[in-house]
Formats: structure tokens, C-alpha cells, sequence
């Protein structure tokens, strides 16, 4: 299976409440066919520029994905910027999901995909961020001057594209990496790390500092994101609200063990969860 066929399996969905529900405040579009097993997806806020919301928005709850994403904040009128890298999270943020006045562009990168640009160890990054011009000077200058043109978003994200094929068309890979990958996310997160180990003929150690590595958090912590995201999109796609029979469905010990976990996550209750599911998650589009 190619990268991006196994990431079409991997599930990040980065918000309770995905950010809003109306189209105009928030976008993702994929990257080409052959960055998609690096790049998850190319985002803005809002996805119409200058758009100002009706109602007040509000802070919106960040949940760990096992991404790394680039992050853009832009002034439209004075075009002063400031740009970030955020690490892989094990925990919840708080954000906001809308500034007047402020374009915001990002980057997201699938699992391991972050560290053949960035070239430094992502556990540097992990549960933290670092301003993108001390990290990568020279690629932030170009991203930034792609996202300050006053083109559409779609002709933005072929720029980014073909400057992106030339990171990656060389770019270090990991075979046993990719294989640890896969069975995790094809598991969904239910696989025993000593189960990993073994089947890549290495420690759980090596495996460990792998992870650290080229994700910036342990093989451990990403399989239960990953396990935790695939419950949350259970959930919200089946409908289902026994708490019994998600916990038994998705591996995890029993109810508590799963409402722990939901917790640490999001900082919130499951019912906080279930009141929003019933709106429309945004839609991801081809670019």
C-alpha cells in the first residue's frame, strides 16, 4: 500500500466542533496526488477573505491528531504576519477559530511527513510551538510570500505544491517507519507496541526513539490518538452513545478506561461531544 493510499485511512479531525460549520469560515483542500503521503491537507480561515461572521464564534477545543501543522496569521491590511510550527500534541488547546481582520493559512502534515522538512528531531516541537522563520527561515519566507498573494486559495495551493514536490522528491524515508505506521493506523490504534516491535525485528526502545523522531511523540501516545480519533468518528458517523459498547468496539478496557481517555484529550465530557456531532463535519476537497 502506497502512503497515500494509508492515509487515506487516517483520520484527523482537529476540533470538537471542527471549527465551524459554515463553509465560508473554514476550508481544506488535499494536496496533489503524489504529496498526499506527506501533506494531509492545505487549510484556511476564512475561506473567504475579509469575511466577517454574523454571530460571535468563540474559542474552539483543539484535539491531538498526530499531526504537525505550519501555521500563517496575516493581516490583510498592513500584510504583518506571524508564522508558527505546531508541534504533535498529547493534549487539548484552546484557540480561537476567527480573528477580524487576520487571513490565517496552514499546513498540515501527515504523521512523519513533517521531518524530512524540517530535518531536526519533531520531539523538539511535541506538545509546543517554535516561530517558523527560526526553524525553516528560508522556506517560511517562501510560504509567505505565496499566501500574501492576492490570488484564490486554489491557485495558492498549486504553488505550494510544486515547492513542496521539490522537498519531497528526495526526501529520507523510513521503511520501517512506514510499516509501524500501517499497522497502527490500519489497527486503529489496537495493536500492542510489543506487537510493533516484533514485527519490525526491533525494541520497543528503538521504536520509541523512532517516533520521537520523525513524529515528535512516542509510537505509545500516537496509536492512542489514533485510537481515540477513530472512536470519535464512530461515534459521530454510526450514531452510537452506548458508552459499553464504544469502549468494547474500539479496544479500550472498559467505559472508564474510554472516558478517561476522552478526557485527557479534549478536556472535556463525552456529552459535551455529543451535542455537537449532529452538525455537518467541513467538507475536504480536491485541490
Amino acid at each position: 500500500m502506497t502512503e497515500a493510499k494509508l492515509f487515506e485511512r487516517f483520520i484527523s479531525k482537529q476540533s470538537l466542533a471542527s471549527f465551524t460549520h459554515n463553509k465560508a469560515h473554514y476550508v481544506e483542500c488535499k494536496p496533489c496526488d503524489d504529496l498526499q503521503g506527506y501533506i494531509n491537507c492545505y487549510w484556511c480561515t476564512p475561506a473567504l477573505p475579509g469575511f466577517v461572521p454574523q454571530t460571535e464564534i468563540g474559542e474552539e477545543t483543539i484535539i491531538p491528531d498526530g499531526c504537525v501543522d505550519i501555521i500563517f496569521d496575516i493581516n490583510i491590511e498592513s500584510g504583518e504576519y506571524q508564522s508558527i510550527v505546531i508541534g504533535m500534541a498529547s493534549q487539548p488547546i484552546q484557540v480561537s477559530s476567527f480573528t477580524s481582520g487576520i487571513q490565517t493559512y496552514g499546513i498540515r502534515f501527515n504523521p512523519g511527513g513533517a521531518y524530512p522538512v524540517f530535518k531536526t528531531e519533531m520531539k523538539a516541537f511535541s506538545d509546543s510551538w517554535a516561530y517558523a522563520c527560526d526553524v525553516i527561515p528560508k522556506l517560511e519566507k517562501k510560504l509567505y510570500g505565496i499566501f500574501s498573494l492576492k490570488i484564490p486559495f486554489r491557485e495558492k495551493i498549486r504553488v505550494l505544491n510544486s515547492i513542496f514536490m521539490v522537498f519531497f522528491d528526495h526526501a529520507q524515508k523510513s521503511h520501517t517507519l512506514y510499516n509501524v505506521l500501517s499497522n497502527i493506523i490500519l489497527s486503529k490504534g489496537t495493536m500492542h507496541i510489543k506487537d510493533l516491535a516484533k514485527s519490525e525485528c526491533i525494541s520497543e526502545r528503538h521504536l520509541s526513539r523512532l517516533f520521537n523522531q520523525w513524529l515528535g511523540h512516542s509510537s505509545k501516545m500516537f496509536s492512542q490518538v489514533v485510537k481515540f480519533q477513530n472512536t470519535l468518528e464512530v461515534i459521530r458517523t454510526q450514531g452510537i452513545y452506548n458508552m459499553a459498547q464504544i469502549a468494547a468496539d474500539a479496544g479500550y478496557y472498559d467505559q472508564s478506561h474510554f472516558i478517561r481517555h476522552f478526557k485527557a484529550f479534549t478536556g472535556k465530557n463525552i456529552s459535551d461531544f455529543f451535542n455537537v456531532i449532529s452538525c455537518p463535519i467541513f467538507p475536504i476537497q480536491k485541490g
